[in-house]
């Protein structure tokens, strides 16, 4: 049997929730909470992209599970916010 590995990425209002699947097992499943006064900078949440995307980058290096995300086999993001940057 293949072995599928998916991400997700939510963005919420408040905080940004990425979890990792292998099959329907999720394996990795984190909540990055945001600054108010920094969510508040922006109009929509589209605006945030860049910060959010920044985040993410920043929660994946510090947390070293980089060599984990060149195993993707499906992205999803919640809300439409997608780019392939």
């Amino acid at each position: 049997m293949q072995t599928y590995k998916i991400l997700v990425i939510n963005p919420g209002s408040t905080s940004t929730k990425i979890s990792m699947f292998e099959n329907e097992n999720a394996i990795i499943d984190w909540s990055i909470s945001h600054d108010h006064n920094e969510i508040d900078q922006y109009d929509t949440i589209y605006d945030q992209f860049h910060y959010r995307l920044d985040t993410i980058k920043e929660f994946i290096e510090a947390h070293e599970i980089d060599h984990i995300l060149c195993h993707i086999g499906q992205f999803h993001c919640g809300h439409g916010l997608y780019s392939s940057q």
